[in-house]
């Protein structure tokens, strides 16, 4: 009996193991990967330690990083705005910016004289961005040629990553170890503690109503219910190697680990997906360019259609035999849930 139990509690434990196993998806990036940006199959990551950005085919089985331009000094997070692919320059204390489109992409300062510019994200034309060494959370507005820097909110601890939840902007105080968010809707804005007691958060990504947090100090990716006014981590995965942002494509996390130089991922993330009742569930076509429809949908359901970054940017209501317009949207990449359970993504053209 005593043997039966051990080997039950052994397979328990395997079980486990097997389901906060990450798989690597690129591996020897000597210049230690940061940040994490999706467009359509291409995952670009800035390498901090050895000034480029690269990127990798994920629909490659095998995929092999390519350089994308070089010389830039303590590259950090990117935003993607059409084929302007801006990124903040830590150590440069500037934003800067390049055509993705082009084979020879040439670098454009868009604001310098920052403060160790970190984390960023696009609402509308203004992009906030976190400072630093000061602080702060500033602004500008990019369809400005000669954009002026902003103060959103101040006395922050060394914040990093934002993320974004309707009028909600979610911050990583690094040194703070806290995930603090700031009310934009507000005047002036204000900033609440949204929870405290981590060690080293820093990359963030919203899907529904959980905050995925890379907490690079312990090596591990925690997850919060963001509904919750106290709400508590919940440990996804552990025994990474210094994890500092991550990203969802479909139902799997990629994680950037910095000090293991690679780029990994953890499968079967979202829960929900493995439900039979969404399995059955087909989205299509994707990519497209004006209409998404859906099979086997037998009553109406709630869908809501985020940014890559997080932001909410439709919601609605689809019906049987009902297709989602979606030729207001950008062409880029995006995420859609459906009843809170069933997260795909879409490529619009």
């Amino acid at each position: 009996m005593k043997k039966k139990l051990y080997l039950l509690v052994l397979l328990i434990l395997s079980v486990n193991i097997l389901i906060a196993q990450t798989i690597d998806v690129v591996t020897g990036l000597s210049g230690n990967p940061n940040r994490l940006l999706l467009d359509g199959n291409d995952l670009y990551f800035t390498e901090q330690t050895s000034n480029k950005l690269s990127k990798i085919d994920i629909s490659n089985s095998n995929p092999i990083p390519i350089d994308i331009i070089a010389g830039l000094d303590d590259p950090l997070s990117m935003v993607l705005n059409g084929n302007d692919l801006y990124i903040a320059i830590g150590f440069d204390n500037k934003i800067s910016k390049i055509d993705i489109s082009s084979n020879s992409p040439v670098l454009k300062d868009v604001i310098t004289g920052l403060n160790k510019p970190n984390g960023m994200i696009l609402i509308g034309n203004e992009l906030y961005f976190s400072e630093s060494y000061v602080g702060t959370i500033s602004k500008i507005d990019i369809s400005d040629n000669s954009p002026t820097r902003e103060v959103v909110v101040s006395g922050l601890n060394f914040p990093s990553a934002l993320a974004l939840n309707g009028s909600d902007l979610y911050v990583s105080e690094i040194l703070g170890d806290k995930i603090t968010k700031i009310d934009l809707s507000s005047n002036p804005p204000t900033t609440k503690d949204v929870i405290t007691g981590l060690n080293g958060p820093i990359g963030l990504r919203i899907n529904g109503d959980e905050l995925f947090i890379a907490q690079l100090a312990e090596n591990k990716i925690t997850k919060i219910n963001i509904s919750n006014n106290t709400p508590t981590p919940i440990e996804v995965v552990s025994g990474l190697d210094g994890p500092t942002d991550i990203i969802f494509i479909e139902n799997e996390l990629y994680i950037s680990e910095h000090s293991g130089q690679k780029i990994s991922k953890l499968e079967n993330t979202l829960l929900g997906l493995n439900e039979l009742s969404y399995n059955k569930i087909i989205m299509y076509p994707n990519p497209t360019s004006d209409f998404i429809s859906f099979s086997n949908i037998k009553q109406p359901m709630e869908y809501s259609i985020f940014s890559i970054n997080g932001m909410k940017i439709l919601s609605d209501i689809a019906n049987p035999n009902e297709k989602i317009d979606i030729r207001s949207l950008n062409s880029g990449t995006y995420l859609i849930n459906i009843n809170n359970k069933l997260t795909e993504r879409i490529i619009k053209k």
